[in-house]
């Protein structure tokens, strides 16, 4: 679909109205209830677009361990993954593939093309009931026409799959500012980072003296 021009929110949209079982439906302890309908999105259509194993690839060491004392792991940087081809049989052509990740890197460039605005909130804010991705539409019928952020399952699938829930990104970003202001006040010291402010002046004004 990607070689005949589909791009991947459009695949998306078409393995959810086809029923395709989502990856997410495949674990075990999967459950939403409010979620109406089980969709796709464009993060798990890229995944699967962009992994070698479909060609017959193993790729190990993604991720590593931070310490052996602990669970926690951290991703290794794409360079120092270990890679092994031809290990089983491919289910993709390898040219088709290849082709594909071509495709994909030319419409990243034009993504963040210049004048592109990547929105504060992009891939961040989720909708409180059904899980999805808040998208960012321009409501120019306002009076003061603003940018607001919308339910992406309810944008792309109408009621069937969430309510419209929707919040101007100012007001969203008033809201947060708020949250982190109530943050700092419970766990901030300002007497003592007012004085680490004061320090920090001095010597920078000490050294212009130097200087001078």
């Amino acid at each position: 679909m990607v070689t005949e021009g589909f791009g991947k929110q459009k695949i998306a949209k078409i393995l959810t109205d086809e029923g395709y079982p989502t990856p997410a439906e495949s674990k075990r302890n999967y459950a939403n209830p409010s979620q109406k309908i089980k969709m796709w999105n464009s993060n798990a259509v890229h995944r699967i677009l962009t992994n070698e194993v479909y060609i017959g690839t193993v790729v190990q060491h993604k991720r590593k361990k931070v310490s052996y004392k602990v669970k926690k792991v951290k991703d290794v940087p794409e360079e120092e993954w270990i890679k092994k081809t031809h290990m089983h049989e491919p289910i993709i052509d390898e040219n088709i593939f290849w082709q594909v990740q071509d495709i994909i890197q030319e419409r990243a460039k034009l993504k963040f093309r210049q004048g592109h605005v990547t929105h504060l909130f992009s891939g961040k804010a989720k909708c409180g009931d059904c899980g999805s991705y808040m998208g960012y539409f321009y409501d120019k019928d306002r009076k003061a026409p603003c940018w607001k952020l919308i339910c992406g399952a309810f944008r792309k699938y109408g009621s069937k799959a969430c309510t419209m829930h929707s919040i101007p990104e100012e007001k969203l970003k008033q809201i947060v500012l708020g949250d982190l202001k109530s943050i700092a006040n419970e766990i901030v010291d300002f007497n003592e980072l007012t004085k680490i402010a004061e320090d920090s002046i001095e010597e920078k004004h000490i050294e212009q003296k130097k200087r001078i």
